[in-house]
């Protein structure tokens, strides 16, 4: 009978010790699981985003952690808000900024550090600032884009050999929306007005030219190359650098960015085990992909500047897909016979044709962004006289 207690005892341990030990390692893995499938299934150019951040919700565990539900919750309504608000932005500019989010709310579920998130700008309304027309008429700048609450953002006033902080005047109704005020009891023009350059992290993300009366036009031109490819090895972030078969989930995002006389590409890959010690191998880097000539500036990237990808992978072969956005295709090596990360694991881009749209260097302005305030019925008659002035007399 003694024999029988102990045996049962025995028995009622190593139950305990079994749901203790298995259950939270479940967990985590269940959740991830639902934040792995609903990043790789916005990796389609047709993904509707909304229906795939209904679905995560879903199948996320019930009693999973309040920070996966609610930030997945959340996200859900911020881009809700951002598509009905009607930005013009294309399905490419979502679904990039969708991913990277769920990518930062699987870090923050693992604890696992993740590069912060940048602000995305889409469309600036008007493109520049017409002083002839009247001061009711110029009365604001807004900013459209994606995360602007997440950072500080500074908005810079150029006049003369000055650069006067003027963010004092730069109101965020919410995250996609930024309004810059230029009324009365906001930032005041005069003659020595140059520019607006909207910055954060101490990158120049964009420029909002001041137009005076007679303004030297000049016309615009346009540029198209394919860069080569580029192939990047983020380093050993934590864990033994093995995956063990284990995955990796991997997510690489890719952004063209534009200095005006360069245009590069802001790669960041993060391959993350999938249970374990959470080997994990992450990092940014940026890639010189064109010089323009120094007579000439680059006021746009006309093409897509987003590209984005994410899967599981599941052997040890190189594994290639189809791109998106910018890039024409993805090849990676995750998993590897030995240890990876920091050594074999990396990605491979490579590009579609870029198409770039230039002016002369210095204060003209180019006919297509006089062409734009048109659109934008930004423009006044004068200044419309002098654009058509121009192009009935090449």
């Amino acid at each position: 009978m003694k024999h029988k207690v102990k045996c049962n005892f025995v028995v009622l341990i190593v139950f305990v010790v079994i749901l203790i030990g298995c259950t939270p390692n479940n967990q985590p893995n269940k959740v991830v699981q639902a934040l792995d499938k609903g990043m790789s299934s916005l990796n389609s150019q047709s993904a509707n985003f909304q229906k795939v951040l209904n679905k995560i919700l879903l199948e996320l565990p019930k009693d999973s952690s309040a920070v996966a539900r609610v930030e997945v919750s959340n996200l859900l309504q911020r881009t809700v808000d951002a598509f009905s608000a009607e930005l013009c932005c294309d399905s490419v500019f979502f679904r990039f900024c969708v991913q990277q989010e769920l990518q930062e709310i699987k870090s923050k579920y693992l604890k696992t550090p993740l590069p912060p998130l940048e602000p995305h700008l889409y469309n600036v309304i008007p493109l520049a600032i017409d002083m002839s027309l009247d001061p009711d008429q110029r009365n604001k700048i807004d900013f459209y884009g994606y995360d602007f609450d997440i950072t500080k953002v500074e908005v810079v006033l150029l006049s003369g050999n000055n650069e006067i902080n003027v963010s004092q005047y730069l109101e965020k109704p919410n995250h996609y929306h930024m309004t810059l005020n230029l009324g009365g009891d906001g930032v005041q023009l005069d003659n020595n007005s140059q520019r607006f350059i909207l910055r954060w992290n101490s990158q120049d993300i964009s420029s909002i030219v001041i137009i005076h009366p007679d303004p030297i036009i000049c016309k615009t031109e346009y540029y198209q190359f394919t860069p080569g490819n580029i192939t990047f090895i983020p380093p050993h972030f934590q864990g033994d650098a093995d995956f063990s078969g284990h995955g990796p989930a991997i997510d690489c995002s890719v952004e063209l960015v534009n200095y005006g006389n360069r245009v590069t590409a802001r790669v960041h890959m993060n391959a993350q085990e999938t249970q374990s010690d959470w080997t994990n191998a992450q990092g940014t880097k940026e890639f010189d992909l064109y010089h323009t000539n120094p007579k000439k500036t680059i006021e746009t990237i006309v093409s897509p500047c987003n590209a984005s990808f994410h899967y599981v992978d599941s052997n040890h072969e190189d594994d290639y897909f189809d791109g998106n956005g910018c890039a024409s295709s993805f090849t990676f090596v995750g998993d590897t016979d030995g240890n990876d990360a920091g050594i074999h694991t990396k990605v491979t881009v490579a590009f579609k044709p870029i198409r770039i749209q230039l002016k002369e260097t210095g204060d003209c302005v180019s006919t297509q962004t006089l062409h734009v305030l048109i659109a934008q019925k930004a423009i006044s008659p004068k200044l419309l006289q002098q654009l058509k002035s121009i192009t009935n007399n090449p």
